[in-house]
């Protein structure tokens, strides 16, 4: 049996720059996985079956459709047993599905013995979603394109933080329906980011963390800014929402505040689902 955590993520920033002619969206972000995860377990069968522990559809979710991608690269059809505990929520922005998925084309990688590269495994993903390839090069890199180019980055900023997903869900192509303005930056303004979230420059890090879906998803959703409000009002160095939500997430200095911070904020919001991460 092979064993896969698939870690949850959150964006730093998040800007869209420009609408595609295959109809997705040029986007530019800074990305970090956190140690919130999904477990996946692979072991050989002789058909597919695919347990999970929520009451997920077998052919819609991206477990399936992963498996039908590498099957059809590798013209097989063999068999296998994928076992998934889920602990992400889902329709949160902190790309729940696209983990999964890469975890999925990983773990038969190499429960087949497939010798697949990650270059090629990420090809193999990103027909399937934007956020797949960076799930399968790397814990914290600038993503460009429609999330296919990921440039890995070696120094990774270490912080705790708090994850509030409220109520509701967001379904990501509904999301990006609402983007009418789009965003002019470059590759070197994450790369600012990145210096100021590694040399802990607390009014940069303010500056640099935008998302373009927040304009854009406020009037629907204003709960979202009450969100942000608490985690600022509790003491977070920052707060944002984590891709096209619902989650949003403060990042805090060190444990000890994130914890306390936590407390507060269980007491605030008793309905909805919060953790406490830290990055990776």
């Amino acid at each position: 049996m092979i064993s896969i955590c698939a870690f949850a993520k959150i964006n730093w920033t998040l800007r869209i720059t420009g609408k595609r002619h295959d109809n997705y969206h040029d986007l530019i972000s800074l990305m970090q996985t956190v140690s919130l995860c999904d477990k996946l377990f692979f072991s050989p069968n002789s058909e597919l079956i695919i347990k999970t522990n929520l009451d997920l559809p077998t052919k819609d979710n991206l477990i399936f459709k992963a498996y039908e991608l590498i099957s059809d690269f590798l013209s097989t059809k063999k068999g296998v047993n994928i076992e998934l505990h889920k602990e992400i929520p889902m329709q949160a922005g902190l790309g729940g599905g696209s983990c999964d998925a890469a975890a999925t084309l990983i773990g038969l990688n190499r429960l087949w013995k497939c010798g697949l590269s990650l270059k090629q495994l990420s090809a193999i993903g990103a027909k399937l979603g934007s956020d797949i390839p960076f799930f399968i090069e790397g814990s914290y890199a600038i993503i460009e394109g429609r999330g296919d180019i990921v440039t890995q980055l070696l120094d990774t900023p270490r912080y705790d933080i708090i994850l509030i997903k409220p109520d509701f869900n967001i379904s990501t192509a509904w999301a990006y329906q609402r983007i009418t303005e789009y965003s002019d930056v470059s590759f070197k303004y994450c790369h600012k980011l990145d210096n100021a979230l590694l040399t802990r420059d607390f009014a940069q890090i303010q500056l640099l963390m935008k998302n373009d879906f927040e304009p854009a998803l406020k009037g629907e959703f204003p709960e979202i800014g009450h969100i942000k409000t608490s985690l600022m009002e509790q003491g977070a160095i920052s707060a944002m929402l984590s891709g096209s939500g619902s989650a949003v997430f403060g990042i805090y200095p060190d444990q000890k505040s994130a914890l306390t911070c936590l407390a507060k904020l269980s007491e605030i919001y008793p309905d909805y689902w919060l953790r406490h991460v830290k990055t990776l």
